[in-house]
């Protein structure tokens, strides 16, 4: 058993390695895990200045927070939206730059985090200008996506989208501040109980608004993963525990909205309790090994549950990816992605992690070492 908090501090100095490797300039910027878009290294250079971060606060060692503040001038160069619209995440020809809301959603956060970290004001201002430059549509209760050129795209993307542009946002809006952001993801959170459909007893189903024609899916990956009735199902089942992250960091920022005692939530944490899930999500392309299904479920059950069956998650996430030659949580999909993605357990509680046992749900799949 290790704790997790030496866990993140030795990924962060992994990864001033792999910063150093590339003239402290930028972190390895990955396909974007199954679905293999070619990506600019800003989403993954933004989560690692969140981990570096992290760990010069557990720390207080300056090469932390140095790695941290190399990160972050990649976020704030002119280049990172070279329109001065929206954030330039890929380059994969057929597909918005941008990265939806999504994209946008992972440097505001980035943006927000280091504003805590450092004098000037600009990663804030910024964050706050890219939130509020997409429109918020108050009927429906949902953003739309701003691409680099500034053109206002439709459709309004699926949920998670919206969830975690959202829960990004929010980060801004914590002691009160940010009134206009936090109005609008008020707004959002109003409507939730309408924007989020289910199935399979609690299940988000990944829906477009309006629905996304998502035909394409079956050469993306490289390979014939599902048939066209259960493509959908794939994506839902690999993307709840990403839908329950974003609604534990908006519970953490906006903990009064009527929202969280709708009875909502305990519909999405339902399927965590049911065995037909759990072997579900085991085989799941889009979960442990690109989403980290396991630092997702756990953050949401500290958030929502106290942290009942915290352990079983965390635990299940590392046996499954943690390279302990590398200190990285890297074998997966893509393993540069997985690695940055990291940084979304600095929101756990410290606590003991099982590396060595077998995995408890299934033995690995050909797929969990692609």
């Amino acid at each position: 058993m290790v704790v997790l908090s030496d866990l993140l501090v030795d990924a962060a100095d992994a990864g001033i390695e792999l910063l150093d490797a590339a003239d402290r300039d930028h972190m390895p910027a990955g396909h974007n895990g199954p679905w293999n878009d070619a990506q600019t290294p800003l989403r993954n250079t933004g989560h690692w200045a969140v981990l570096f971060f992290e760990a010069y606060g557990r720390t207080g060692e300056r090469r932390f927070y140095d790695a941290a503040t190399d990160c972050l001038d990649l976020l704030l160069r002119d280049a990172a939206r070279p329109q001065g619209y929206g954030f330039c995440h890929r380059t994969e020809p057929g597909k918005d730059r941008c990265n939806g809301l999504v994209g946008q959603g992972w440097s505001i956060e980035a943006l927000t985090v280091a504003d805590r970290h450092v004098p000037s004001d600009r990663p804030r201002s910024i964050a706050e200008e890219a939130f509020l430059l997409h429109p918020f549509d108050e009927a429906a209760g949902l953003w739309r996506s701003v691409g680099v050129d500034g053109t206002v795209r439709e459709p309004f993307g699926t949920i998670n989208q919206q969830l975690w542009f959202a829960a990004a946002g929010s980060l801004l809006c914590r002691d009160g501040a940010a009134p206009a952001v936090a109005d609008r993801i008020a707004g959002f959170l109003d409507n939730l109980g309408d924007t989020v459909e289910t199935y399979r007893g609690g299940i988000v189903y990944h829906s477009g608004y309006p629905y996304s024609d998502l035909s394409f899916l079956g050469q993306r990956v490289g390979a014939r993963l599902w048939g066209a009735g259960d493509r959908i199902d794939v994506l839902s089942t690999g993307y709840h525990s990403f839908n329950l992250y974003a609604l534990a960091v908006l519970k953490r920022s906006l903990p009064d909205h009527p929202v969280w005692s709708s009875g909502l939530v305990d519909r999405l944490l339902a399927p965590l309790d049911d065995p037909a899930y759990r072997n579900r999500v085991a085989n799941n392309v889009y979960a442990f090994s690109y989403n980290p299904t396991g630092i997702e479920l756990a953050t949401a059950l500290e958030t929502f549950r106290d942290g009942a069956g915290v352990e079983f998650w965390l635990n299940e996430q590392f046996r499954r990816c943690y390279d302990p030659d590398r200190r990285l949580l890297s074998d997966g999909w893509d393993g540069e992605t997985l690695a940055a993605r990291l940084y979304e357990a600095v929101r756990l509680q410290d606590r003991e992690v099982a590396l060595a046992d077998p995995p408890t749900v299934r033995e690995r799949s050909p797929l969990a070492r692609q």
